[in-house]
């Protein structure tokens, strides 16, 4: 739970960066075939790591990206409303 919890919050910062979810869609499909791939579990040192990453990485983004600066640092002008709402209601 805790690792799909914090994949999870990775991709929700990956996608207020980007500002599209298709390509996390990718990752999560290349992350479920990896596992199903390769079954058997990773040492438990690799896990807490991945688990640290994720973390940081995801704090890291949406501090960055997530304070409404629009993806990439581009600005909210001629974004799709229905894409982001929030952003939307912010610019007009």
């Amino acid at each position: 739970m805790l690792s799909a919890g914090l994949f999870g919050f990775t991709c929700a910062g990956l996608r207020c960066a980007i500002g599209s979810v298709w390509p996390m869609v990718v990752v999560h499909g290349l992350d479920d075939f990896f596992q199903i791939r390769f079954p058997g579990a990773a040492p438990d040192w690799w896990e807490a790591c991945v688990y640290v990453f994720h973390a940081e990485y995801g704090v890291w983004l949406l501090r960055r990206y997530g304070s409404g600066g629009g993806p990439l640092g581009v600005s909210g002008a001629g974004e799709d409303s229905d894409e982001c709402p929030e952003q939307a209601a912010a610019v007009g």
